[in-house]
C-alpha cells in the first residue's frame, strides 16, 4: 500500500509567517520606541504645579512606588556622577530614565534611601524656565530633567514632545539651546564637566563686571541736568544745551570764550549704557516680560499706591512747551504707557483746569490715577 507522502499543513506553514512578521515588527517599533520616562514621588511639591504629576495623569510618565527598584538612568540630586552620554545612552535604550520628584527646599527631609536604583546620575548647568524656578541654574523641574537628558543623550523628539505639554515648556529649549547643544555633542562626562566648566567662567565674569542699572544711569543723567541748569558753563537754552551735549569733546581752544561741559561723567554714562546693551533681554525674557507686564504693574500699584506719584521735575524739562501752559486755560491731556500716572498726577496738582485720560496695561494703574486725580 503506497503512503501519502505528509505535507507540512498550511495552518503550521502560515503561524511560522506570521510569527516571522510579527517579529520583523517588533524589531521595527524597536527602533522607533519612545523611551520610558518615570518617576519617584515624595509629595513635596505642589499638585497644581507640579510637572511630574502632570506627564503621570497623562500617560506619558510611569509612577513608581517608592520601595520599587529603577534599572535605567535615575537623575537624583545625590548622585555624583555627571551624564555621559556614551556609557548612558545604552542604559537609557535598556531601561529609560527616572526622576526623584522632591522639592529643593526639603532635600535634607527626602528619604533619598529608599529609593532603588544603581545608575544615579546628575545634569550638568541647565537654567530652569519653569514658573516656579524661573531663571535659577541646576533647580530644573520634573519634565525639564527628564527633557534635558533626552536631548543630551540624542533623543531631541521626545524631550521637544514632553516639553510642548507645558505653556512655557518651549522657552526651556530657547533658554539653554547653547548649552545644551555643546552637551549632546560630548562623548564623556568630563567633557560635558568641561563645557560647565566654561559656561561657569562666563556667568562669573558677566555677574563681576560693574555694571549699572537705567535707574542709575538716569539718576546720573537727571543729577547732571539739574547741575547744569544753574551752572555757567552750560547754555541757558535746552536748544544751546543739547547743542553743546552732542559736540564731541576736544581740548578747549584758548582763544575761545566759550567753554565746553566737562565730559568725565559722560564718557562714564557712555560706558555705563554699552554695558547695558552688551546684557540686553533674550527674546525669550521680552517675550516673559510683556506678557506679565500688567501683572508685575499691578503689584507695584498696590505696594506703592500714591508713594509713586511725585514731581520728580522731569516733565517740565523735558516737555518745556508744558511749563509755559496758562493754568486756568482749560486743556486736555492723554498719557498712554507704562506707570500711567506718573506724569499726569504731578501736572493736575499744578494745573487745575485740566482734563486727563489715560491707557494703561495694569488696572490699578488707571485705578489709583482716576482715585487720586
Amino acid at each position: 500500500m503506497k503512503t501519502k507522502r505528509k505535507h507540512p499543513s498550511s495552518s503550521k506553514y502560515e503561524r511560522g509567517m506570521a510569527e516571522t512578521q510579527v517579529c520583523g515588527s517588533n524589531l521595527s517599533n524597536e527602533a522607533h520606541r519612545e523611551i520610558l520616562t518615570a518617576m519617584w514621588d515624595f509629595e513635596q511639591c505642589d499638585p497644581k504645579r507640579c510637572s511630574g504629576r502632570k506627564l503621570v495623569r497623562l500617560g506619558i510618565t510611569k509612577l513608581l512606588r517608592l520601595n520599587e527598584s529603577f534599572g535605567g538612568i535615575v537623575l537624583t540630586p545625590t548622585a555624583t556622577c555627571v551624564l555621559s552620554p556614551d556609557t548612558d545612552r545604552q542604559l537609557m535604550y535598556s531601561g529609560g530614565i527616572a526622576v526623584v520628584d522632591c522639592s529643593w527646599a526639603q532635600l535634607e527631609q527626602t528619604g533619598f534611601k529608599k529609593l532603588k536604583f544603581h545608575h544615579g546620575r546628575l545634569l550638568p548647568l541647565l537654567i530652569a524656565s519653569n514658573p516656579v524656578k524661573y531663571g535659577k541654574p541646576f533647580q530644573l523641574s520634573c519634565v525639564e530633567a527628564l527633557a534635558a537628558s533626552l536631548y543630551i543623550l540624542g533623543e531631541h523628539n521626545q524631550a521637544t514632545e514632553l516639553l510642548n505639554k507645558f505653556s512655557w515648556g518651549h522657552q526651556f529649549l530657547t533658554l539653554n539651546d547653547q548649552w545644551l547643544q555643546s552637551y549632546a555633542k560630548c562623548s564623556t562626562s568630563k567633557e560635558i564637566l568641561c563645557f560647565q566648566e566654561r559656561f561657569l567662567d562666563e556667568i562669573t565674569r558677566v555677574d563681576s563686571s560693574n555694571t549699572e542699572s537705567y535707574a542709575d544711569i538716569y539718576a546720573e543723567l537727571d543729577k547732571q541736568i539739574s547741575a547744569g541748569s544753574s551752572s555757567s558753563e552750560y547754555c541757558s537754552s535746552s536748544e544751546d544745551f543739547t547743542e553743546q551735549a552732542t559736540k564731541t569733546h576736544s581740548p578747549t581752544d584758548d582763544n575761545s570764550d566759550q567753554h565746553d561741559p566737562p565730559m568725565i561723567e559722560g564718557e562714564k554714562i557712555n560706558k555705563a549704557i554699552a554695558k547695558q546693551i552688551d546684557t540686553l533681554a533674550s527674546s525669550f525674557e521680552r517675550t516673559k516680560l510683556f506678557k506679565e507686564c500688567g501683572k508685575n504693574w499691578d503689584r507695584f500699584y498696590k505696594r506703592n499706591g500714591v508713594r509713586f506719584f511725585k514731581d520728580r521735575h522731569w516733565t517740565t524739562r523735558e516737555f518745556t512747551e508744558l511749563s509755559s501752559l496758562h493754568n486756568r486755560i482749560p486743556r486736555s491731556l492723554l498719557e498712554v504707557g507704562c506707570g500711567v500716572g506718573n506724569f499726569l498726577v504731578p501736572l493736575i496738582e499744578s494745573m487745575l483746569s485740566i482734563s486727563k485720560a489715560g491707557i494703561n496695561i495694569s488696572e490699578e494703574s488707571c485705578r489709583v490715577s482716576k482715585t487720586n486725580g
